[in-house]
């Protein structure tokens, strides 16, 4: 009887064993299949769904997997830490006891305050535990600059820059002299968005009045904060008080730049600076290359400004003292600019020029634009001011940001000049009504034009031709068959732009496809699209510019996707430069809000209360020019979970390329 009850029992533990096996292999088989489901966007009805990239398909029991950090161990300079990473939904997720939430498609990401030394945080998942330590260390002061050396002469004001802790005490010493350092909302420093530790400091150093040349030795940064003091050394201050040696470094750039330039050789049939018109003589120079910037002479910085229209290849000026800021050679420029060395040919002891005399020449229209030529005695410098404007200081602290895009007029200013001969008889046209020639009394003349319809203005190019007369040319207002829209999809090839959450997934090829959306959306509406590039393939700044400038479209539209240092950024903002850019801006971003709240963020979310991050000025180079509306939008973050999953989804990039294309139709309507 009893060797009948231990078989008995053993039978029973046999049978048990069989259905607990048979019960694992189908949850982990359920669990498995669940993986390559596609998961709502949300928690409303009517949001785009998304399916997890074939790479992250988690296909091994109670999966999680860590994107940040990638080592169990990291050290941390900022006071809070991003963890990222994915499961696969069968279990709650926790840290340090404390619940962290992932999205529809196992997507989590988490943010925790840091103190001073090691922080340890434990996350359990199931039977899961993964330890990390992150050690915070914090500095106070980070980087200064100008690093390089800085010779200028008295008075003038050099500019100090410190990235510090934002709770720091800052300032600098140069030759003794404490300067005091605010802290400013710019980013001079060029750090990632989300950093919330540290910012930058600005102050303002000005050249004492000396008789003799001399060093005053390096600047030094200091910083203090919670008792601790930090100090970093910047780059040399020299003092040039005598004008002579500035003229011998004149006659030394000369001799060293062996420059191919119209000075040279004469061409145009200008005034040059190599005859003798019984003026004496002045150090000039000539700008070597079209379309070059140039910043304000009064600023310290230098920080591009849309008052300052680019010069012509060719342009002369005079310079009025030669300075270094870290490192960087410029020109001092007596119509008020600055302009770097490199880009302009100096001339030591030039003769000075007649006061020109300008002249309305002829007017020849073509199909993108009008164009007024202005004859004139010598290459002087040229400006362009959209005016009545208002600007105020916004994002990063930059000032030229406009609520409404208001002029009335382009002003068109001739330097060093005082006379003034005919006029034009405007045809019939939708940009310009009148044009009005203005002696400014100050060795300068404006001329004047007047637009059509206040605020209504496309876009114009200031040229130098070899036939020695300005080129004004005016964007023409096309009917909606006629509209040309460049579409640039930002990086490509070697630059693949910011990274995902998802290793291995880059910005570039996602662009890419939300501009290759965009296009055919446009062309169904019989809008004529140009791409910057059709593949992954490399295209420099500079060339998605001149493309702005030689095809002149009625609008140029620059498409990125953004990242952050922090995972809870998330939303879409849109940039311009110019101020009649601003209402292409705009329109393109109120689209793209709408889309975002209306169709891919679940309603009371946080990332739908932060969809709109604005419409901004900033001077990202695509945008930098005057031919035609120029903007640059952000889609959303790839470090973000939700905006990321987004930004992958085809089903959602349909619904961001809609709006962007909307937001271009509705600004042409609106422009009547």
């Amino acid at each position: 009887m009893e060797q009948e009850k231990k078989r008995k029992i053993l039978i029973t533990i046999i049978a048990l064993f069989f259905i607990i096996l048979v019960v694992l292999i189908v949850a982990i088989t359920t669990r498995t299949g669940q993986n390559e489901h596609s998961y709502e966007l949300g928690t409303t009805d009517g949001y785009a769904q998304y399916t997890l990239p074939e790479n992250y398909t988690l296909q091994s029991e109670d999966s999680i997997e860590f994107l940040t950090p990638s080592e169990e161990r990291v050290v941390s300079n900022e006071a809070r830490y991003t963890f990222s990473g994915t499961c696969d939904k069968q279990y709650d997720l926790f840290c340090n006891q404390t619940p962290v939430t992932y999205n529809e498609m196992g997507v989590f990401t988490c943010e925790f305050p840091l103190t001073q030394g090691e922080n340890v945080f434990t996350f359990t998942y199931g039977r899961i535990t993964r330890t990390f330590v992150v050690e915070y260390g914090m500095d106070i002061l980070r980087q200064v600059a100008p690093m390089g050396k800085t010779e200028t002469t008295p008075g003038v004001s050099v500019e100090i820059l410190a990235l510090a802790h934002r709770n720091a005490t800052v300032y600098a010493e140069v030759a003794g002299q404490r300067v005091s350092m605010e802290l400013t909302d710019r980013n001079a420093f060029q750090q990632s968005e989300g950093t919330q530790d540290y910012a930058t400091f600005a102050g303002y150093y000005t050249m004492p009045t000396a008789s003799t040349s001399q060093s005053l030795g390096a600047i030094t940064v200091y910083g203090m904060l919670d008792g601790q003091v930090s100090t970093m050394q910047g780059g040399e201050v020299y003092l040039i008080s005598d004008q002579s040696i500035i003229l011998q470094q004149a006659a030394s750039l000369e001799q060293q730049q062996n420059l191919t330039s119209y000075y040279a050789t004469g061409s145009r049939g200008l005034l040059l600076p190599n005859a003798d018109y019984g003026l004496g003589t002045a150090m000039m120079c000539e700008v070597l290359k079209d379309k070059t910037e140039t910043t304000p002479a009064s600023d310290p910085n230098d920080y591009s400004s849309p008052l300052f229209t680019p010069l012509p290849k060719g342009t002369f000026d005079y310079v009025t003292s030669i300075v270094t800021y870290d490192d960087e050679l410029t020109y001092i420029l007596s119509s008020g600019r600055k302009i770097y060395a490199k880009d302009a040919r100096l001339i030591s002891t030039g003769y000075i020029l007649p006061m020109n005399t300008v002249s309305a020449s002829e007017i020849v229209i073509t199909d993108n634009t009008t164009d007024y030529y202005i004859s004139t005695n010598w290459a002087v410098p040229v400006n362009g001011i959209l005016s009545p404007q208002g600007y105020y200081t916004g994002y990063q602290g930059r000032i030229y940001n406009v609520t409404a895009f208001t002029a009335e007029y382009l002003d068109l200013t001739f330097y060093y000049t005082d006379g003034f001969n005919g006029g034009f008889n405007l045809p019939t046209n939708d940009v310009l009504s009148s044009m009005q020639w203005i002696n400014n009394g100050d060795h300068s003349v404006t001329l004047r034009c007047y637009f059509t319809t206040p605020g209504q203005f496309y876009g114009y190019s200031i040229s130098l031709g070899n036939d020695g007369r300005y080129k004004l040319s005016i964007k023409n207002k096309h009917p909606a068959s006629g509209k040309t829209v460049i579409l640039d999809p930002g990086h490509g090839g070697s630059d693949p732009g910011a990274g995902a959450i998802y290793e291995g997934i880059y910005e570039s090829p996602i662009t890419l496809s939300l501009a290759t959306k965009v296009a055919a959306i446009l062309q169904s509406q019989g809008i004529r699209v140009i791409m910057t590039r059709t593949s992954e393939s490399d295209v420099t700044l500079n060339d998605r510019m001149l493309m702005a400038r030689q095809y002149m479209p009625d609008a140029f539209v620059s498409i990125h996707c953004d990242s952050s240092t922090s995972a809870s950024s998330s939303g879409t903002h849109t940039f311009y430069y110019e101020s009649f850019s601003m209402p292409l801006a705009a329109s393109i971003h109120n689209q793209m809000v709408g889309a975002y709240q209306n169709s891919l963020y679940p309603i009371g979310s946080t990332e739908y209360s932060s969809a709109d991050k604005g419409i901004k000025f900033y001077p990202f180079q695509v945008t930098r020019v005057e031919e035609c509306p120029s903007v640059l939008v952000e889609c959303g973050y790839l470090s973000n979970a939700t905006d990321c999953s987004i930004l992958l989804t085809d089903e959602c990039q349909n619904i961001l390329a809609t709006a962007i294309a909307n937001g271009i139709i509705v600004y042409f309507n609106n422009q009547g």
